[in-house]
């Protein structure tokens, strides 16, 4: 193996580490798509040092970029979105970091990793998509007053075993004070 194979395999090594950090998939795809935006370049002179540095710099942020997103495919497909609101946030969010991949390859000319960007892309769509199909929508629950979360629970669901479910989509403190207005699972 060459020294950028070892490199390139590193960069996928770390980026599935940075994916063991975390349990939930969710998080995991919230972690390694931060790594993919947020590589930023060190300043570099204008002579023919500084522009090597800088190409360097570029190549090993293309390269940790992409391993990133592999990974965060990766954990999108392990992802168990609760609704279809969150598996539509969720494909959003993967098609905007692969499309915006999608764009820097392209600019630099790299026809091959565009090719495998966009079948990523189109694999990413189709199984999120999928899945979203099955899940509930959520939809707006709105009370006049404050009602426990094992009343709304009964009240929307007919089981009143769902009451902590409804007092985390709505982010109460205590399930026995629920706000106003939340949003939760439609069925």
């Amino acid at each position: 193996m060459t020294a950028t194979d070892d490199f390139a395999a590193g960069a996928r090594r770390l980026a599935a580490a940075l994916r063991d950090v975390a349990d939930d998939p969710a998080d995991q795809v919230r972690l390694l798509l931060t790594l993919a935006r947020g590589i930023a370049s060190a300043p570099t002179a204008g002579d023919p040092i500084g522009l090597a540095e800088a190409a360097a710099q570029a190549a090993v942020q293309a390269v940790m970029r992409r391993a990133a997103l592999a990974e965060a495919a990766r954990a999108a497909a392990a992802a168990q979105p609760r609704s279809y609101d969150e598996a539509v946030v969720l494909r959003a969010q993967m098609v905007e970091a692969i499309d915006a991949e999608i764009l820097v390859a392209g600019d630099a000319g790299e026809d091959q990793t565009v090719a495998a960007l966009r079948a990523l892309r189109v694999a990413v769509w189709s199984d999120i998509t999928s899945r979203a199909a099955e899940l509930p929508a959520l939809r707006d629950i709105l009370s006049p007053g404050p009602v426990p979360a094992l009343v709304q629970a009964h009240r929307y669901y007919a089981d009143p075993d769902r009451a902590n479910e409804l007092a985390n989509y709505a982010g109460a403190a205590d399930p026995n004070f629920m706000p106003g207005s939340y949003r939760a699972l439609a069925r």
